[in-house]
C-alpha cells in the first residue's frame, strides 16, 4: 500500500518520505533540540518567520529570538509572532563581526537578499537572487546582544540563515559560541556570495570550537540539474556548554 501511494504521490510531484530521523528533517531537529534540552532559539536571518512557525509546529514551545534586517520582512515577521508570547522579535538588524551600519542587498526574491555580492555561480541558478534595491541596517555582533538575549537561558540554540555571511557572523559571537549547546547553518557546498566559507571550511572551524556535524538536510538546488548548492547544516556540542565568565559587551 504504501509504495503505491508514494508511486501516485511522484507522478504528482510529491515525494512521500517515512517520519524518521534518516528521512525527516522535523524530526531530526525536534530530537536534537529535545536531547540539548533548549530553551532560547536565536532565530537570526527570519525573514517573514518561517523558522520560528516551523519550530512551533515540531511542538518547540520555549523562547524564540528573531532577527532580520530587512525592513518589509521584519513588519511581517512581527506579523507572525504577535499572538506568540514566548516569540520575540528585535528591531530591523543585521549580524556581523562589527558594530556600525551596512548596506544590505534586496534581491528580487527576498530570501536571498545578502550583506555580500551574489555571485554567477547563484544568478545562474536562480535569477531571482538578483539584486534590485539597497536598505542600509544595523550591523551588530552577536557578542553585543549576547547578555541581554541569554540573560537567563540554559541552553541556547543559533539557527543562521544569513546567505554567505555566516563566517562574518561567528566571528562576531566569539565569545557567544561557548555558551550555546547547537547550531543549525544554511551552508553552500560551493560559494555562492562574495567572501562564502563553505560548508567544508565551516564545520572545520566550528570543531575547533567544539561543535561535530549532527546532520545535513539539501536545501537550495540548482533547478537545471538537480545539483544540490545549500544544505541546512545541524551541529551539536561536544561535551558541555560552559558560562565562564560574562559574555563582554
Amino acid at each position: 500500500m504504501m509504495a503505491t501511494i508514494r508511486r501516485l504521490a511522484r507522478r504528482a510531484g510529491v515525494e512521500v518520505a517515512g517520519h524518521r530521523p534518516a528521512t525527516s528533517a522535523a524530526l531530526r531537529l525536534r530530537l536534537l533540540l529535545d536531547a540539548l534540552g533548549v530553551d532560547v532559539v536565536i532565530d537570526a536571518g527570519a525573514h517573514r518567520g518561517q523558522f520560528g512557525r516551523w519550530l512551533r509546529e515540531l511542538g518547540y514551545r520555549d523562547e524564540i529570538i528573531s532577527i532580520e534586517p530587512q525592513l518589509a520582512a521584519n513588519a511581517r515577521l512581527r506579523r507572525a509572532a504577535r499572538r506568540d508570547p514566548r516569540w520575540h522579535v528585535l528591531p530591523p538588524l543585521a549580524l556581523g563581526d562589527a558594530d556600525g551600519t551596512a548596506e544590505l542587498t534586496i534581491a528580487a526574491d527576498s530570501e536571498s537578499s545578502s550583506l555580500a555580492a551574489a555571485l554567477p555561480a547563484l544568478l545562474a541558478a536562480a535569477p531571482a537572487a538578483a539584486g534590485v534595491a539597497t536598505e542600509r541596517v544595523p550591523l551588530r555582533r552577536l557578542d553585543s546582544l549576547a547578555p541581554a538575549l541569554l540573560a537567563c537561558a540554559r541552553a541556547p540554540f543559533l539557527k543562521l540563515d544569513v546567505q554567505g555571511y555566516e563566517r562574518r557572523v561567528l566571528a562576531g559571537a566569539a565569545h557567544t559560541l561557548p555558551l550555546l549547546r547547537g547550531l543549525q547553518l544554511e551552508l553552500s557546498l560551493a560559494p555562492l556570495y562574495a567572501g562564502e566559507a563553505t560548508l567544508a571550511e565551516v564545520a572545520a572551524e566550528l570543531a575547533q570550537e567544539g561543535f561535530a556535524l549532527h546532520g545535513l538536510t539539501p536545501g537550495f538546488t540548482d533547478p537545471r540539474d538537480g545539483r544540490v548548492l545549500q544544505v541546512d547544516a545541524l551541529f551539536a556540542r561536544i561535551g558541555p556548554a560552559t558560562r565562564s565568565g560574562t559574555v563582554p559587551a
